[in-house]
């Protein structure tokens, strides 16, 4: 390359820089000037005075460009699905926008009218955010003499305090409720019941729906026009129902149980755990009134429920080899006959009863809290609750 042309091409360069340097200037002066006499800042149109020679040299001498759309002071209206009536005129608050950027790629005001026309939209529901927008994509859609389709705009969902949704807390993205152990069936219905389209009946409590019957029940007009505000309670509802539609069928089922037993081994990688398919689904539909995520099962507090205790701390061995002859003549060993066989125990052998209570609860699960000692040892059954038992005495 020759040295008169790398000056030429270093030349080139400097001038580019200097017209970014001059437009990013006078972008700066609009909008400071803007802001001083408190108007909305927008672009002055000023390219719309060149000449067809003054565009032909810029584009020749490599002067970077965008494709505006020419706005006119129209006030256009159209029937919003959901907020009804709704008109603005762009051309006040705004300067021509950007259908093309400098790069070659479209903004999305362009791409979105483009695809949505090429796809044959009928209906597009979206934030109430692109309300305003709206108006301008009805321009370009008139532009191109297409018939656009009817623009529903949902309201903002809020947080419980009426605070915004943040990533910051981690309720924005669907892959941190994913993480949470919140299942999509769950989700889906805890936002539809959050942002209305449907029936309710007041105090009929939440009805599970799967998406065939969320497609056919909904409806535009039950769309509420102001916020609505999550409830983290109505979450957990939905996901514990999910839950328990899961494990009435028998591939969902299974795949719980998988789960679960994923969990239990990762929790627990050096116990001796119980975890067959016959006692974990026993568990599941026991939690299905008490646990709202299958994460939940391998809390500490549930820890008793896969792996044996061990304790020997304030046993009386003598006295629990009494209880295993009193509990294996039980022929129910539900919880409310164990509890009552329990109370009996104590008061036949002259021991309080917390204090026998106190001494199962460390028997059966090594911990100082959980449910009750009856409600473990129904959970756990017959032959599960006593061997535990006899594994201390030994």
């Amino acid at each position: 390359m020759t040295k008169a042309r790398r000056k030429m091409e270093n030349m080139d360069r400097t001038y580019r820089a200097r017209d970014w340097i001059y437009i990013e200037r006078r972008l700066n002066i609009l909008r400071r000037d803007a802001l001083k006499t408190q108007r909305i800042p927008k672009y002055d149109n000023r390219c719309r005075s060149l000449t067809d020679e003054e565009i032909k040299e810029k584009m020749k001498s490599g002067v970077p460009y965008c494709v505006r759309f020419k706005l006119t002071s129209d006030c256009q209206a159209y029937e919003d699905l959901i907020f009804g009536g709704i008109a603005y005129d762009v051309s006040l608050n705004e300067g021509d926008p950007v259908l093309m950027k400098s790069d070659g790629f479209p903004t999305y005001h362009f791409a979105n009218v483009v695809d949505d026309h090429l796809m044959a939209v009928t209906h597009v529901l979206r934030g109430v955010e692109w309300q305003i927008s709206t108006t301008k994509h009805l321009l370009i859609y008139r532009a191109f003499g297409w018939t656009p389709p009817q623009f529903g705009h949902l309201p903002l969902i809020v947080n419980a305090d009426g605070t915004k949704l943040s990533k910051r807390q981690s309720d924005v993205k669907v892959e941190d409720y994913k993480d949470k152990g919140i299942f999509p069936l769950a989700l889906v219905n805890y936002i539809t019941l959050s942002g209305g389209g449907f029936d309710h009946v007041p105090g009929a409590g939440v009805r599970l729906k799967t998406m065939e019957e969320l497609a056919e029940e909904f409806k535009i007009d039950k769309v509420s026009s102001h916020p609505s505000r999550l409830n983290a309670d109505l979450l957990e509802e939905c996901n514990r129902l999910e839950i328990k539609r899961r494990l009435q069928d028998s591939a969902l089922s299974q795949q719980l149980i998988t789960q679960l037993q994923k969990l239990i081994n990762e929790k627990y990688p050096q116990k001796e755990k119980q975890i067959s398919e016959e006692h974990i689904t026993s568990v599941l539909n026991w939690s299905t009134a008490r646990v709202s995520r299958i994460e939940d099962l391998v809390s500490i507090k549930y820890g008793f429920l896969w792996v044996l205790p061990s304790t020997t701390k304030n046993i009386d061995k003598d006295l629990l080899n009494k209880l295993v002859g009193h509990l294996e003549q039980l022929n129910s060993f539900e919880q409310s006959s164990v509890k009552e066989c329990l109370r009996s125990f104590a008061s036949s052998s002259d021991v309080k009863f917390p204090d026998l209570m106190k001494m199962l609860r460390s028997v059966l699960s090594g911990l100082n809290e959980g449910p009750s000692v009856a409600e473990m040892m129904d959970l756990l059954g017959k032959n599960q609750s006593l061997q535990r038992i006899k594994a201390v005495i030994r």
